[in-house]
């Protein structure tokens, strides 16, 4: 069996059960439509604009390319929601729950593990030039589970483990729809904060997924 993930290796050190787990908090399961909504990867006018915003939305994830290439993959789903003070900058509130999980599977399909995890809003905000703005969200790890197979050893457990991780949502000069991450290694006590609340993650601060399926629509 793998050790550990190749992406949360990207990020942390993380592996769960021969069917997918149900994720541990309430998310939303569709992206919406409709007035007011257009998809979290198209650039932003008006960025500076106070008022509130809602992220909504599930999709498959992959670090590799826009078409999967292994057969693990990665779940994020969204409900968060904020409101912004006059002029842009950090919100007045915010709230919701981030849930990603990162399936392991072998060349045969069996499953070789899972982990989980769910974190806080803390932030939704908008980055990058006024006329075209991006969609950023952070969020406090709430709780990591990890899933094995029946004989595998666990995951050592790390209760104290609530870092803050972020996301920003952008397409690429090739027209394909970019997650970024960030989120500090697992399995380093001592590692250092890699995101920061309503922060972006930066260039350096782990990988940018391609969205195989299902999608994020922003509203404002």
């Amino acid at each position: 069996m793998r050790k550990v993930l190749p992406v949360i290796a990207l990020a942390a050190c993380l592996l769960a059960t021969v069917a997918p787990v149900a994720t541990a908090a309430p998310v939303a399961t569709a992206v919406p439509h409709g007035a007011g909504w257009a998809s979290a990867f198209e650039p932003v006018a008006g960025a500076h604009a106070a008022g509130p915003l809602r992220l909504l939305g599930r999709a498959r994830l992959d670090v590799h390319g826009p078409v999967a290439t292994q057969p693990d993959w990665v779940d994020l789903a969204i409900d968060a929601r904020a409101v912004r003070r006059p002029g842009g900058g950090e919100p007045v509130r915010a709230e919701g729950r981030v849930v990603m999980k990162h399936t392991f599977l072998n060349a045969d399909g069996g499953f070789e593990g899972s982990v989980e995890f769910t974190a806080a809003v803390d932030c939704l905000t908008l980055a990058g030039p006024a006329d075209a703005a991006f969609p950023v969200l952070t969020g406090r790890v709430e709780k990591t589970v990890f899933t094995f197979p029946p004989g595998q050893p666990a995951q050592p457990a790390r209760p104290d483990w609530h870092p803050e991780t972020s996301f920003a949502f952008r397409t690429d000069a090739d027209g394909h729809p970019r997650v970024a991450w960030a989120l500090p290694p697992y399995d380093d006590p001592a590692a250092p904060p890699k995101a920061f609340r309503c922060e972006a993650p930066g260039p350096d601060a782990g990988p940018e997924f391609y969205k195989l399926g299902g999608g994020f629509a922003l509203r404002r």
